[in-house]
């Protein structure tokens, strides 16, 4: 079963997160973090965040937090198969 190119049978985590700039970094934080310090932060996009069972990261970015929250439903939707 695959999403977006992702095979799901080799994911074992996945999270939600935010691509912030700060400066001249770009990196990935938690929602949580992001929403305590947004003030200092430019947002980039929202990111799901795959962990495949090698340990390899595998990002998907999205323009708005409803379009990641959809993805995050079909995943499971697929998963539930």
């Amino acid at each position: 079963m695959r999403y977006d190119g992702i095979d799901l049978e080799s994911i074992s985590n996945i999270y939600p997160s935010v691509l912030v700039r700060h400066q001249d970094v770009v990196t990935t934080v938690s929602m949580e973090w992001y929403e305590q310090n947004k003030e200092q932060l430019q947002l980039q996009s929202y990111t799901l965040i795959f962990i495949d069972t090698k340990g390899n990261r595998i990002e998907r970015h999205y323009q708005s937090y409803e379009e990641m929250i959809e993805a995050m439903q079909e995943v499971a939707r697929l998963l539930k198969k």
